[in-house]
C-alpha cells in the first residue's frame, strides 16, 4: 500500500525576537505588507548572525499508510504545532520534505479558513472551491454537512456570530465531508461536548473506510487510544517513539501524566482535610463509589459550591458533578465543611480512576482546585468484564446521592 504522506529528516528552526517565531496568518501578513511595505521588506530581509536560534523540530522522519489514522501526542512544547503547521503548508520547513498524495484539509484552530463576514453557507462553499470542488458537487453535499453541524438555523448567518462551539461543528462537518484525501485535525475537538467528539470519531473511522488518511493531535489520551491505528510522539522537537497506539500512549503516561500527587491552586481560605473515593460494592452489574470531601477555612467565606469529576489514567473524564444552589453553604472562619457523594458506575472499566475538585464560591471565585488525586480501584472481575468495552465511552451521568453540612 502507497503512503499518503511521506516526511523525510523534516526541520523547523526559528530565530528568537524574530516575527515568525510567534507565527501570522494569511491575512495578518497581506495586512502587514499593504501598510508598511518596506518595513516588512526590511524585516525579511533580516537575519541576525548573532540572534539565538531554536529548533522546533529537528530531523523528523515517518510515513502514514493510505486508510490510516495516526495520532501525535507530547506535552506542550514538542513540536506538535509546528508540525501540523510544516504538513499544512501554513509555514515551510528549514530543510527535510514532505510528500502527500491526494487533496489535503486542515482543522488547526477554532474558525481555520472561515471569512468572519460571510455567512455558514458561503463558507462551506468557499471551502469546498479551495479544495477542488464544483459547485454541484458542494451542493450536493450541503444537507449533509448542515445536518451533521447542526446550524441549520444559522446557515445564513455570518459565521463572526457563532459560538465556538458551533464554528467547531461547521469546520469539522466540512472538511469531514467534503472527501479529502488527507484530514489533519488539531486539538479543536476539545471545544465541542461528549455527544459531538462521539460523533466525530464515528465521522473519522468512517472516512478511513473509503481510504481518507486522518492526523488527529489530541493531548486526551483516550480519544487517541479509541481512533488511532499508530502513534507517534514527539518530545523535543524529535521522534521520541513510534509504534502501536497502546505502546505509544503507554509511554506518554509513564514520561508525563504525573498521577501521583496534588496540584493545589489558590488555597488561601482552605486546607484539605480529605479528598478520597472507594468502591463500595460490585454486585447485580452495578459499580457503587462513595466520594468524600473534608474542607477546613481558615477564614469565612459565604456561597461555597463543591464540584468534582473523575477522570480515567487517560485523562478522560467520565464523571463530572456541578454543584446545586441546595449544595451551596456559607462557612465562617474554623469551620469544617464536609460531602459525601455516592453513585453507581455501571460503565467504569477495571483499573485506576483520579479525581478533579474544584471549590468555589460568587464573590472569591476559585477557592480551591485539586488535580490528579487518586481516588480508587476497580478490581478485575469476570461479571465486569463481560459488560465493559474499551470502546470510546461517552461522560458517564449517573445519578448522584450527595449530603453536605458545616460544623
Amino acid at each position: 500500500m502507497k503512503s499518503a504522506i511521506s516526511v523525510s529528516s523534516l526541520s523547523k528552526q526559528y530565530q528568537i525576537g524574530s516575527e515568525s517565531i510567534h507565527g501570522q496568518t494569511f491575512r495578518e501578513m497581506l495586512v502587514g505588507v499593504m501598510s508598511s511595505p518596506f518595513s516588512r521588506f526590511h524585516n525579511l530581509r533580516r537575519n541576525d548572525p548573532h540572534a539565538e536560534r531554536i529548533w522546533a523540530l529537528k530531523d523528523v522522519s515517518f510515513e502514514v499508510e493510505q486508510g490510516e489514522i495516526l495520532g501525535v501526542v507530547g506535552k506542550n512544547g514538542a513540536g506538535k504545532s509546528t508540525l501540523l503547521k510544516l504538513l499544512s503548508r501554513i509555514t515551510a520547513p528549514t530543510s527535510g520534505e514532505i510528500v502527500y498524495r491526494g487533496r489535503l484539509a486542515a482543522l488547526l484552530e477554532v474558525g481555520t479558513g472561515f471569512h468572519p463576514e460571510l455567512t455558514g453557507r458561503e463558507n462551506i462553499f468557499l471551502n469546498g472551491t479551495i479544495l477542488g470542488m464544483g459547485r454541484n458537487e458542494i451542493r450536493a453535499k450541503l444537507e449533509r454537512i448542515v445536518e451533521f453541524a447542526e446550524v441549520a438555523e444559522f446557515l445564513d448567518t455570518p459565521v463572526k456570530r457563532y459560538s465556538s462551539g458551533m464554528l467547531v461543528r461547521l469546520a469539522f462537518s466540512v472538511s469531514a465531508h467534503l472527501e479529502p484525501n488527507i484530514l489533519i485535525i488539531d486539538e479543536v475537538l476539545a471545544v465541542g461536548d461528549i455527544s459531538f467528539q462521539k460523533k466525530c470519531i464515528e465521522q473519522m473511522q468512517g472516512l478511513t473506510k473509503l481510504g481518507c488518511t486522518v492526523l488527529v493531535v489530541s493531548h486526551n489520551m483516550g480519544i487517541v487510544q479509541t481512533v488511532a491505528d499508530r502513534c507517534l510522539l514527539l518530545e523535543n522537537g524529535s521522534v521520541d517513539a513510534i509504534g502501536t497506539t497502546q505502546d505509544v500512549v503507554e509511554c506518554y503516561l509513564k514520561k508525563y501524566s504525573g498521577r501521583h500527587g496534588l496540584t493545589i491552586e489558590d488555597c488561601s481560605s482552605a486546607t484539605v482535610m480529605e479528598f478520597s473515593g472507594f468502591v463500595e460494592k460490585i454486585e447485580n452489574r452495578q459499580i457503587r463509589i462513595i466520594i468524600r470531601v473534608k474542607l477546613e477555612f481558615v477564614e469565612s467565606v459565604d456561597e461555597i459550591k463543591i464540584d468534582f469529576a473523575i477522570e480515567n489514567t487517560s485523562g478522560l473524564r467520565l464523571v463530572q458533578h456541578v454543584a446545586s444552589d441546595a449544595e451551596q453553604k456559607n462557612v465562617s472562619r474554623g469551620e469544617t465543611l464536609r460531602a459525601e457523594y455516592n453513585m453507581d458506575c455501571t460503565q467504569l472499566l477495571p483499573g485506576e480512576y483520579f479525581g478533579v475538585l474544584y471549590v468555589y464560591s460568587k464573590i472569591l471565585g476559585v477557592v480551591l482546585h485539586l488535580e490528579e488525586v487518586a481516588l480508587f480501584s476497580v478490581p478485575r472481575s469476570k461479571e465486569l468484564m463481560e459488560i465493559c468495552s474499551n470502546h470510546f465511552t461517552p461522560a458517564i451521568i449517573p445519578e448522584i446521592g450527595f449530603s453536605v453540612s458545616v460544623s
